[in-house]
């Protein structure tokens, strides 16, 4: 295993911080949770913009810019050979002293780790979850804003150690008003009436990515999707239940607080979901492509290695998994072939000639039924 720790490639025996970092002393940082699907690194984008957000509302300076962290995520997914896995990116306010001062801390420090993740059993996804509800009640923003994705996760773990009672593997949080939340570390999501339901992120749930991802995908399903305030009748009466996470994909949940959900078996909004994701996950996220290309500079045409990046949501899913064609809600995942016979890296290649160094590439108007299809992403020249 290769791990990066500000720039530098280290072993797992040899990967270590300082213990005057203030992310161990005092939880004083933030960090993105990202899955890895057939070779690609699903929504970085997303990961790396919110990781951003966090640590500007905290004051945190990340000695990176934004396209060199996504680059260096994206090498330490190389090096560690992961065709399917998950990236935990960390990034804390740096070695200081023992006191809380966080200007006492001159530079913050950053690593990067590509593993493997698995939050449930496997059982867990095919007959649904049993939660409770958690007597730990959820930050209000006025203390600490759910949406800083921080270092800083004691409120989930006090509600985790009540899990160990129960016998579960998750409990629902709720907030100091009453109204539900999210998980312990997954988004909620609850059917009723044919309409899908989530907490609005002003109740301190975290805006996902997978609940994104979720949200996009049913409203391109025709699926009515409402953020709003709920409470625990409207969990119990609801048709179905299900949770999102980075780490714990899509998983059903069939009973909560011993009071079974709709028949108590997974329902059939969160199996289409569960269906077309697949064909969503290996047909977008960024890959690396070592590919020797030319392009304009003041130095006139110049050899560069570059990183292609597959945006579109519309890529077509793989033969065996669900979502084809003739499914007209899944119509939007299909992607029709490009001009002539030409392979896309050499459609890629030949408008890079002509309009330099390109940093998103959009689909003729009209042409295609996405509007970006594939983005590019250029390496610095050293040359």
């Amino acid at each position: 295993m290769q791990i990066l720790i500000d720039g530098q490639y280290y072993d797992r025996a040899s990967a270590k911080i300082s213990v005057f970092d203030h992310g161990l002393l005092y939880g004083d940082g933030v960090f993105e949770g990202i899955r890895i699907y057939n070779g690609r690194v699903f929504e970085l984008d997303a990961h790396i913009n919110r990781l951003y957000e966090s640590a500007h509302s905290i004051a945190l300076q990340i000695p990176v810019p934004k396209e060199e962290m996504l680059r260096r995520t994206v090498e330490t997914v190389r090096r560690n050979g992961l065709t399917d896995g998950y990236v935990r990116l960390v990034v804390t306010r740096g070695e200081g002293d023992l006191g809380l001062n966080p200007v006492k801390c001159p530079k913050a420090s950053y690593f990067i780790i590509a593993s493997t993740i698995q939050l449930y059993p496997e059982e867990a996804y095919t007959q649904g979850l049993k939660i409770i509800t958690c007597s730990t009640r959820r930050n209000e923003h006025q203390t600490i804003n759910g949406n800083i994705k921080s270092l800083n996760y004691l409120n989930n773990i006090m509600a985790a150690l009540e899990l160990r009672s129960a016998g579960v593997s998750e409990g629902l949080m709720l907030t100091t008003g009453g109204f539900v939340c999210e998980c312990t570390a997954d988004n909620f999501f609850m059917v009723k009436d044919g309409r899908l339901r989530t907490p609005d992120a002003a109740t301190g749930a975290l805006r996902g990515i997978t609940r994104m991802v979720v949200i996009r995908l049913a409203r391109q399903m025709g699926i009515e999707v409402d953020e709003g305030f709920y409470t625990l009748h409207d969990v119990y009466n609801a048709d179905e239940c299900f949770l999102t996470g980075t780490g714990a994909e899509v998983a059903p949940i069939v009973e909560v607080d011993l009071r079974p959900i709709g028949g108590g078996t997974p329902g059939p909004h969160h199996l289409e979901t569960d269906r077309c994701l697949p064909g969503v996950r290996a047909g977008t996220g960024i890959r690396y492509a070592r590919v020797r290309r030319l392009r304009r500079s003041d130095r006139g045409l110049q050899w560069q290695q570059i990183t292609e990046t597959e945006t579109s949501s519309s890529m077509t899913p793989p033969s065996a998994m669900a979502c084809s064609g003739k499914d007209s809600r899944c119509r939007w995942m299909r992607r029709p072939a490009l001009p002539g016979d030409w392979p896309k890296w050499a459609y890629t290649s030949l408008r890079a000639v002509f309009q330099g160094p390109i940093r998103k590439m959009r689909s003729f108007s009209g042409a295609w039924p996405t509007s970006g299809w594939r983005a590019v992403r250029a390496w610095p020249h050293s040359g």
